[in-house]
């Protein structure tokens, strides 16, 4: 029996598998299709107004559900609108007998929908009307949830030209009296014309209930960026709570930004929707990178840095306000760079402003606020107070960079207005020193504005420590030019040269303009320096109308004026070499100068500091060459100079000074009755060459004192080698001539220097007098020289020592002289073997041979004795010139001879014994001694009286004479004269002598 209901139970599930099998099958096949087609297409359809097709439909047994497979909506041009892949209908058919089934869940498979807002909108005005009509039910359908997976929308705004692509989209609606929505979309694209593509994942969960709205979460994320919200609608009013963590990327990725640097804004806070009117009321915070920002925002200006803010935004959308603060690092505001800034900011009215900001900016110190118009940047403000900022960078921010040592800058600077242009006062002190005359500017100050690419610059002050520039005027600096106006005072011009030219000196001032380019700007005006110094040669006050550029000094006319000199100069100084203003290097030449009364010495010690003359000449000069390596070349005239010591009074010359060589040619020197040609050179390495010739020397043009007398020689020279070791052969002949009225004869010299070998022959006074003399020419001078005196007259040397030459003078010579000696020392050893002096009617001779020898100053003979009949004179001892005496004097002899010494003398005669010893210091000697005169006779010139009939005695006490007695006969009577004469260095200073007359006839004049 156990067997027989197991049996049965089988079959019967047997027959009800089968049941549900063929069930199955038949419901999946064809005709059901077909039957389901007929049935539901029409409706949707209706539903929809467009052409609806499905490929498949059929009912599933077990689980219960109808699914259609590939359904299809197309419009009426046939462009497909829905595709489905599948659409699955889960049924509960409980209630089949009451006429309703419920649709527990609509499962959407894989949806895509395309269409525009005319389609969609067309669609659901159909949808509209369908659910509108009255129709009668034969069953009622309810739909209890409806479920979409992996879905895609492409949805087009035509009028607004705006794209949405949505995919991944899977969502749940829960029907009931509580509207349940859930819905996903892994991403949404949104692609508008001219804005830039949009994409982000978007998740949400709502609730509808009673016409409220309840949104339990929003959840947005882009590139990172996140958007969550909750709130509720209701009312036509929408009240959200939200909170935004947006990253910078999400900006740079979504409009494709380029600027660099990350970032963050974070901002949470309630948004409310009433009245077609959005107001916010938020917490703000974050950090980001101003040019991403101004990227955006298509900013053209430069507004850079990292910026730090915290603040709060409310208000409506058309009408926001803000304020927080904000913290700026490594920024920079319209070319200014900031290193760190901290300011209050707020926002009303469209404009976002930057208030009391403290900051520091190029090392320095700031205040800065600042105004920026949004969303559209237009209009700006910016004003800063810089203190102790670095220089270089704040002077490039203007565009001018004026080559100057690296300092500090205290100013202001105020722009506002659509573009950037800035205005303010700045003070600039450098904080070390360069070597040119841009490295000694120490102080700069002065007020600027900017307008488009035009900087002017107005009560501009430059100072170094001996320079001072006062001017204005305006920098292009899109061109790249200046126009500028100024003054320029200075103690000394080296200030302006140095280290390029050190040779120029001097104090004055230069006013003038500087234009053209950055690079090769363009300095003219005029130049007053006084006390000026050139290549050390002091040129006096000069008067300079010049236009230099880095590259040329154009001189239209340089007047230098000192004293009774002046000089012109004109023409251009080239420095091709330069590379920037004031760098003097490599000059190159190509002047014109016209010089008067220039000095001599000072002037070609220029070119050879050990030249040696005295001066000056006048020129009209050509110079060209370069600073080391000049060429010059005119004619030269000079008045009464001297050259290498030798005088003259007046010369001409042409010079020409190339390859530092200089050559004085056509040479003409004259001095008093003298002429002299010649040409000389001077070589680099300090070799000279000369020659020079002349038929008629004056000997009274060589000696510095006059003389009585003259003698006319002429002389052929010529010289080469170094000062030091010269070659020079000079050839003399003396052709007549007569000293004091007495004939010297005639002579000739040869001397020659070789090797620093000394020669010098010489045969004068008609062959009388020979000299033979050796040297050599080192530093000591070492020499010696050979005189011989053969008999003869020699009138003219004793001629020479006296006030009155007597008619009957003669002078008879023999004997010789040696001498030796160097360039500090002199010795000489004269022998006179006999000498004959005549005159008066007096004749000396020597009673034995005289002998006399020089050690340097010292001279010392032996006792010699002159005689005449009855007289005789005897001199002996020595003296040191310049030093002391110690001479002896005695014998007696006629006063006659003795004539000579004194023009006043008209008459002296009689005869003297006497004896005198001179001793002690040569300023101040002591004289002793005495003399005893007979039948003496003493007359003046121009004086009718005489004393005769002279006798008496006088001595000498050291610096006095004493006139003991003298008596004599004067006027046909008799004198007596007593008294003291004061003596100082044989001269007489004062007296005082008593005189007794007797019988004396004279006669008064009426």
């Amino acid at each position: 029996m156990d067997s027989a209901k197991k049996v049965k139970k089988l079959s019967f599930l047997i027959v009800l598998g089968l049941l549900f099998g063929i069930a199955a099958i038949l419901l999946r096949g064809p005709h059901i299709s077909n039957s389901l087609k007929r049935i539901i297409l029409p409706e949707l359809e209706m539903a929809t107004g467009q052409k609806v097709i499905a490929h498949n439909i059929y009912i599933n047994i077990f689980p219960l559900f109808v699914e259609a497979k590939e359904i299809k909506i197309f419009d009426e041009e046939g462009e497909r609108v829905v595709f489905a892949k599948r659409v699955k209908a889960y049924l509960d058919i409980s209630g089949i007998f009451d006429k309703t089934v419920k649709i527990r869940r609509l499962v959407i498979k894989e949806p895509e929908l395309t269409a525009d807002q005319k389609k969609a909108a067309k669609i659901i005005e159909n949808v509209k009307k369908y659910l509108l009509q009255e129709r009668e039910k034969k069953i009622d359908v309810q739909v209890v949830a409806v479920e979409v997976q992996r879905g895609t929308v492409e949805y087009a705004y035509t009028d607004i030209k705006t794209q949405i692509a949505v995919r991944g989209v899977d969502g749940e609606v829960i029907l009931g009296k509580v509207l349940k929505i859930k819905a996903a979309s892994q991403k949404v694209n949104v692609k508008k014309e001219g804005w830039p593509e949009v994409s982000a994942g978007v998740s949400s969960v709502l609730k509808v209930k009673d016409g409220t709205v309840t949104i339990d979460k929003l959840q947005v994320n882009s590139f990172g960026s996140e958007l969550t919200a909750k709130g509720e609608y209701a009312g036509g009013s929408l009240k959200i709570r939200t909170a935004l963590r947006l990253l910078v990327k999400t900006f740079k990725e979504m409009f494709h930004l380029g600027s660099s640097g990350e970032g963050r804004i974070d901002a949470e806070g309630d948004v409310r929707y009433r009245d077609r009117k959005i107001s916010l009321d938020m917490k703000l915070s974050g950090d980001f990178y101003l040019q991403t920002l101004m990227e955006l925002l298509n900013v053209k200006e430069k507004i850079e840095g990292f910026v730090t803010v915290k603040g709060d935004i409310k208000g409506q959308l058309d009408n926001l306000k803000g304020s927080g603060m904000a913290t700026m690092q490594k920024g920079n505001l319209y070319g200014v760079d900031v290193d760190f800034l901290k300011s209050a900011v707020s926002y009303a009215n469209g404009h976002l402003n930057f208030i009391d900001g403290q900051g520091r900016l190029y090392n320095g110190h700031a205040k800065a606020s600042a105004s920026i118009a949004l969303p559209v940047v237009n209009v700006f403000t910016l004003d800063i107070d810089f203190f102790d900022a670095d220089s270089v960078p704040l002077f490039k921010l203007i565009g001018w960079d004026p080559g100057i040592q690296p300092g500090k800058v205290t100013g202001t600077l105020h722009s506002s207005g659509s573009e950037f242009n800035p205005a303010g006062r700045f003070t600039y002190t450098s904080s070390k020193k360069g070597n040119d005359v841009l490295g000694r500017v120490k102080h700069i100050d002065g007020d600027y504005s900017m307008s488009g690419d035009l900087l002017a610059l107005h009560e501009i002050r430059i100072n170094s420590e001996k320079s001072d520039i006062r001017g204005g005027g305006f920098v292009d600096t899109e061109k790249e030019t200046f126009d500028i106006d100024y003054v320029l005072k200075t103690g000394d011009v080296a200030d302006l040269t140095l280290p390029y030219y050190s040779k120029f000196q001097g104090k004055g001032e230069f006013y003038g303009k500087i234009t053209g380019a950055f690079d090769d700007p363009i300095i003219s005006g005029k130049a007053k320096i006084d006390d000026s110094v050139i290549e050390g040669y002091p040129a006096g006050t000069l008067d300079a109308d010049i236009k230099y550029r880095k590259d040329l000094l154009h001189v239209n006319e340089c007047v230098l004026h000192r004293g009774a000199e002046l000089h012109r100069i004109e023409g251009d100084i080239y420095f091709k070499k330069a590379k920037q203003l004031f760098e003097l290097t490599n000059a190159e030449f190509k002047l014109h100068a016209l010089l008067k009364n220039a000095a001599l010495g000072e002037f070609v010690r220029i070119f050879y500091q050990d030249f040696k003359a005295t001066g000056r000449f006048s020129s009209d000069l050509n110079i060209r060459g370069t600073t080391e390596n000049p060429d010059i070349k005119g004619k030269v005239t000079l008045g009464a100079a001297s050259l290498y010591d030798v005088a003259f009074d007046s010369a001409s010359l042409e010079l020409r000074y190339a390859d530092q060589k200089l050559d004085l040619t056509q040479t003409k020197i004259k001095k008093g009755r003298s002429l002299v040609l010649g040409n000389f050179s001077l070589y680099p390495d300090n070799r000279f060459s000369y020659s020079a010739y002349s038929d008629s020397i004056m000997i009274s043009d060589l000696v510095p004192k006059p003389i009585q007398g003259d003698a006319v020689f002429s002389v052929k020279t010529e010289g080469n080698g170094t000062f030091d070791n010269p070659t020079i052969l000079i050839d003399a002949q003396v052709k007549e001539g007569v000293l004091r009225g007495k004939q010297i004869g005639s002579g000739v010299v040869k001397a020659s220097i070789r090797d620093k070998k000394i020669e010098i022959k010489a045969s004068l006074i008609n062959e009388k007098l020979s000299v033979d003399a050796k040297g050599r020419l080192d530093a000591d001078l070492p020499w010696e020289a050979k005189v011989d005196i053969k008999s003869g007259r020699y009138d003219f040397l004793v001629a020479s020592f006296l006030k009155d030459v007597p008619e009957d003078l003669i002078v008879s010579l023999n004997g010789s002289v040696a001498l030796h000696g160097t360039r500090e020392h002199i010795s000489a050893s004269a022998k006179i073997e006999r000498m004959v002096l005549s005159m008066y009617g007096y004749s000396f001779t020597n009673e034995d041979v005289m002998r006399l020898e020089l050690d340097d100053k010292k001279i010392s003979f032996n006792t010699f004795s002159l005689r005449s009949g009855n007289t005789l004179l005897r001199v002996g001892g020595s003296l040191v010139v310049g030093s002391e005496y110690n001479l002896l004097l005695e014998g007696s002899s006629a006063l006659a001879p003795f004539k000579s010494i004194s023009r006043k003398l008209g008459l002296l005669k009689g005869n003297a014994e006497f004896i005198m010893e001179i001793t002690g210091n040569w300023e101040n000697p002591r004289i002793y001694g005495g003399m005893t005169l007979q039948d003496g006779a003493v007359g003046l010139k121009d004086y009718p009286q005489r004393i005769g009939s002279l006798n008496g005695y006088l001595y000498v006490d050291n610096d006095r004479v004493v006139l003991q007695k003298l008596s004599g006969k004067v006027g046909g009577g008799d004198i007596d004269i007593s008294g003291i004469l004061y003596l100082k260095k044989f001269l007489l200073k004062r007296f005082y002598v008593e005189a007794k007359l007797a019988n004396i006839t004279t006669s008064v004049s009426k």
